[in-house]
């Protein structure tokens, strides 16, 4: 009867001590094992940053000294006026002073249309397409001449259309308003 009791027993034993180490090792499954992953990751992580900073302390000299030759320098002989902004009266001028910029430079004036549904408050500033007609040759000496012009902002487009009777150049400018 000893020898039976000792059956029972053993299995007991057997199942208390299995039953903790199950725990335990489920625990480890599900909630320390996945942090090794997830260490591994930041690991990884870090080392990436860790080389990306590296990379920019080795070229960050390079950059300066690129930033430094890139600052444009204004050219010699280019007018540079003073920036200005054109007053709504002086846009019904705007035909005058374009031909006279054309006829110094051997175009002809075609036309202006100042687009006004291209202003708005925030803006301040005014789209016109323009058309003058003449040589290819002559188009640097016109352009020098509108950037005479103290409200000029930027020459957003320009188009030329080749003709027996002499190159249509169309402009579209940015012009600052007050």
């Amino acid at each position: 009867m000893a020898n039976n009791l000792n059956r029972k027993q053993i299995p007991q034993n057997v199942v208390s001590l299995i039953v903790p180490l199950v725990v335990v090792l489920l625990f480890f499954l599900f909630f320390i094992y996945p942090q090794f992953g997830a260490i591994d990751r930041q690991d990884r992580r870090y080392s990436d940053l860790k080389l990306e900073i590296e990379k920019q302390q080795i070229l960050y000299p390079l950059y300066t000294q690129l930033v430094k030759k890139a600052e444009l320098k204004q050219p010699e002989g280019l007018p540079t006026p003073k920036p200005a902004r054109i007053s709504r009266v002086d846009i019904g001028r705007l035909a005058q002073i374009v031909t006279q910029a054309a006829q110094g430079s051997n175009f002809e004036f075609e036309k202006v249309l100042p687009q006004v549904n291209s202003v708005t408050k925030d803006s301040g500033l005014l789209m016109v397409d323009l058309s003058v007609r003449g040589s290819f040759q002559d188009l640097r000496g016109f352009l020098l001449k509108l950037a005479e012009l103290p409200y000029l902002e930027h020459i957003e487009r320009l188009q030329i259309q080749r003709s027996a009777s002499g190159d249509l150049i169309g402009l579209r400018l940015w012009l600052a308003l007050e």
